[in-house]
């Protein structure tokens, strides 16, 4: 994936952004759930994809260290589906007034969660860190 590809994703994942971000609660924890329910459909899909980097690992001498941690079998294909679920069913965040206070007659100040936007990672070595961050 070259730097210009890259640029085109971003911008339209900021763009989905917003609509994610104004959804409602129910809709986030769908895709969260449906997320969880891709990667059990997609399977052997990833799992070629896993086996084609561990074979690239290998041949480009990288540290064991590093091969461990691309490694992307079952056990944390359950990890990651589990944690999709888990966090479906936190309390949702957005939107949760934090502070309030009357400044004056008739003004009121309040401090409300809002999600920051889009963040750009890069996993080196760790397929399963998305449901951790």
């Amino acid at each position: 994936m070259d730097g210009k590809c890259i640029q085109e994703d971003i911008k339209k994942l900021k763009a989905s952004s917003v609509a994610l971000c104004t959804s409602s609660e129910s809709v986030r924890n769908e895709l969260l759930l449906a997320i969880a329910q891709g990667l059990h459909r997609d399977w052997e899909i990833i799992q070629k994809a896993n086996e084609e980097d561990l074979r690239k690992a290998h041949e480009d001498n990288l540290k064991e260290s590093l091969v461990k941690r691309l490694i992307f079998d079952q056990d944390k294909l359950a990890s990651v589906t589990e944690g999709l679920k888990q966090v479906a069913t936190l309390s949702d965040p957005i939107n949760k007034v934090l502070e309030r206070r009357i400044l004056d007659e008739d003004l009121l100040l309040e401090r409300v969660s809002f999600p920051i936007g889009v963040i750009g990672m890069i996993f080196e070595s760790r397929p399963d860190a998305l449901v951790q961050i």
